[in-house]
């Protein structure tokens, strides 16, 4: 993946005189072959879990000690 995403940027500054259709194409067909993957959204599936879990404690440790101590990355 990274291979041909570095193909991409170096080919990328000939975009006016070259097609990069071929290139992008790969490219997504390497994507959606990652995102197919059961490991790989395993891996996302826990990995958002354990936010979600951080996001609790972090809730429960600093409740009260600061009403405008903004506690996630999100502003709601």
């Amino acid at each position: 993946y990274q291979q041909c995403i570095k193909k991409y940027n170096d080919l990328e500054k000939y975009a006016s005189f070259i097609s990069l259709d071929e290139v992008r194409e790969e490219l997504n067909s390497i994507k959606l072959e990652v995102s197919n993957n059961t490991s790989v959204q395993k891996y996302y599936e826990n990995y958002y879990r354990l936010n979600d879990l951080l996001d609790e404690v972090t809730n429960i440790v600093f409740k009260g000690i600061d009403e405008t101590l903004i506690l996630s990355q999100w502003k709601l």
